[in-house]
């Protein structure tokens, strides 16, 4: 009797996740993988490279370990951000499908 339980259970949860808000839901989320996977590729190239801070050596290291200032700091936080959401969005792709 148990396993028949157990089988008509995953048949209510197959009927449930075949319903057009799911599929639309997925679409949404799939959406939103993408663009934050571009956001994240485009964030990640366009921050300056580590290569850039060799006056550290010479004696500038407080330029090298100091605040980071104007375009890199702020390609830094939309990185992390694109990051968080894409992780969070592949999450829910997955549980979706």
């Amino acid at each position: 009797m148990a396993v028949y339980r157990v089988r008509q259970s995953f048949r209510a949860s197959r009927y449930f996740t075949s319903g057009l808000g799911v599929k639309v839901l997925l679409i949404f989320m799939t959406i939103i993988l993408i663009l934050s996977s571009l956001g994240l590729i485009a964030t990640v190239l366009l921050q300056s490279g580590v290569s850039a801070g060799l006056g550290a050596v010479g004696g500038a290291s407080e330029s090298f370990f100091g605040k980071k200032k104007g375009l890199d700091g702020l390609f830094q936080k939309l990185s992390i951000a694109s990051a968080v959401i894409f992780l969070l969005s592949s999450l829910g792709v997955t549980m979706l499908l």
